[in-house]
């Protein structure tokens, strides 16, 4: 009968979790989604894309979103749902009744567990492989307009080198042809000059084959020039050259790449704080009689003393990011315990 008792008061508390949960988790991810859409819109200014391939690129960006929105989302709802019991002075009557504090937050502990773990398994295993999908369809796009050039239009590029054709002669032939390029020393500079050009694909390297034509090298001091009949300018595109290795060998690159460290930085503080969110959740908890209810003020504070910190230092430290859920556990220990001695 007891077990009956304490089955019936967690179904009702995980109930009225679910109540609040799904309209703030849309609220936050469609504000997620509108910022991912600018985003992906910086990334695909160079490229003409569909709706459908857009969709695309938003379907392998959500993994990312899920992992900022539902942390965030299971913690507001937490801690609005225990101030919205205390209001109605439901928990209350539970402490009236002698139930601790952490007998009210225990039925939400195995549900933190299965959120962590759900989300260790998005950000560590399918996260990475969303990126790779993604990178690759917009470095195989890229490759594809520059075999696609187009006559009399700036702004192309081949590779490394601006290219401006005057007019097409023909599938891939090309005439009239001028490249640039600033050489890595010296500040100096290069431009070469074509009569015809012909674009070639060989075994995924894209071969520039330029005829009859000028080079010059410019520099502070000097200038030098080159007559040449043929000179070919290959460039690997970016889509043959992208391997993925598997999840391993993309999180071993976390030791010499910055964006996969603060990928794998943030994949794990999502974890992290989706379990030390409990006890600041039970800020929420709070006598109408004594006090007035300012959970949204605290939930918001709690959020941004996390997420701000952790996404500034993540994005330039690494794994210094770490040392906040330390300070934010002991920041909000000591801001919550003084409240809940009462009950």
């Amino acid at each position: 009968m007891i077990w009956k008792r304490k089955s019936l008061l967690d179904s009702y508390l995980l109930s009225q979790l679910w109540t609040g949960f799904f309209p703030l988790f849309g609220a936050l991810f469609l504000i997620a989604t509108m910022v991912s859409f600018v985003q992906l819109s910086a990334m695909t200014a160079v490229v003409k894309i569909s709706f459908s391939e857009m969709f695309f690129l938003y379907l392998a960006q959500t993994p990312q979103i899920f992992l900022y929105v539902l942390p965030i989302t299971f913690f507001a709802d937490l801690a609005t749902t225990l101030s919205r019991l205390s209001g109605d002075m439901e928990t209350i009557v539970l402490f009236s009744l002698k139930a601790s504090v952490w007998r009210v937050m225990r039925p939400f502990v195995p549900l933190a567990v299965v959120l962590a773990i759900g989300l260790f398994v998005l950000g560590m295993i399918v996260a990475p492989k969303a990126q790779y999908l993604q990178k690759a369809f917009l470095y195989e796009k890229q490759d594809d307009a520059q075999i696609n050039i187009r006559a009399s239009e700036f702004g192309q590029k081949f590779g490394d080198w601006l290219l401006f054709v005057g007019a097409q002669d023909g599938v891939d032939s090309y005439k009239d042809v001028a490249l640039y390029s600033r050489a890595n020393s010296n500040d100096a500079r290069i431009f070469v000059l074509a009569d015809s050009a012909k674009v070639s694909n060989n075994s995924g390297v894209l071969r520039l084959n330029l005829q009859n034509g000028r080079g010059y090298e410019t520099s502070k001091e000097s200038v030098r020039q080159m007559d040449y009949e043929l000179m070919r300018v290959n460039e690997t595109g970016r889509a043959r050259a992208l391997e993925y290795g598997g999840i391993i060998e993309h999180w071993q690159k976390a030791k010499t790449s910055r964006g996969v460290a603060k990928d794998l930085t943030w994949a794990l503080l999502a974890v992290i704080f989706t379990l030390i969110s409990l006890p600041a959740a039970t800020i929420g908890i709070y006598s109408p009689r004594f006090t007035k209810n300012r959970s949204g003020v605290w939930v918001f504070f709690f959020s941004a003393l996390f997420y701000a910190p952790a996404m500034t230092i993540g994005d330039r430290h690494g794994v210094l990011a770490f040392i906040v859920p330390l300070i934010w556990l002991l920041i909000t220990f000591l801001i919550v315990r003084p409240r809940l001695k009462h009950f």
